[in-house]
């Protein structure tokens, strides 16, 4: 086996988002390439992703979480729209093959993300006078689908036969960080700092 050049997840991510959006011919904002980068490592381990301690966003169908967020004030509703959006992306864009093999498509996460993303941006400016972020949320909107398509691109690209998904597979590490998950994780050039697992007996 040839050597593995080790990245965090975050380069790792960032990596595979430049590849993605140069192999669609599609040009990526630096905000959206950050923002998109981010939300993939956030999803490395989507239980930590809890909009309240009930409520873990891909438990929990998306028409529960926009309730949660039309019954919140105005600051608890950026945090829930935020996750709506963040949602709607991971699920439409990771997950396409899913759609795929169902006769329906993944049109309603995308209108639930669309939406969610405007709504921040409204509350972003209107309730946070921040219009740096509520332009960026603006445009997460605008560009939802392309987005979708280029994370549905790095799924491909890291797990193209599915036998194993990268992002399951490092979730189980850090429950159970076995040698044989890093060095799994390790051959799709994927570095493990040993603090992000938990503590095992020597």
């Amino acid at each position: 086996m040839g050597d593995v050049s080790l990245l965090s997840p975050r380069d790792f991510f960032r990596e595979q988002i430049c590849t993605a959006a140069s192999d669609l011919r599609m040009e990526l904002d630096e905000h959206l390439e950050f923002y998109l980068v981010n939300l993939l490592c956030e999803f490395i381990n989507p239980a930590q992703l809890q909009i309240d301690e009930s409520m873990d966003v891909l438990d929990t169908p998306l028409a529960l979480i926009l309730k949660k967020a039309l019954e919140s004030t105005p600051s608890t509703q950026i945090k829930v729209y935020k996750r709506l959006g963040d949602t709607s992306l991971y699920v439409a864009g990771y997950f396409q093959d899913f759609f795929n093999r169902r006769t329906y498509d993944a049109d309603y996460y995308i209108a639930m993300g669309v939406a969610a993303y405007e709504r921040t941006s409204v509350l972003m400016r209107n309730h946070r006078n921040d219009v740096h972020f509520a332009s960026i949320y603006a445009e997460l909107s605008q560009e939802f689908r392309k987005l979708v398509a280029i994370i549905g691109n790095v799924s491909e690209s890291i797990s193209p036969a599915r036998p194993r998904d990268l992002i399951s597979t490092f979730t189980r590490w850090q429950q159970t960080p076995s040698e044989k998950l890093r060095k799994e994780l390790e051959e799709l050039g994927l570095s493990l700092p040993r603090t992000l697992a938990k503590d095992t007996p020597s």
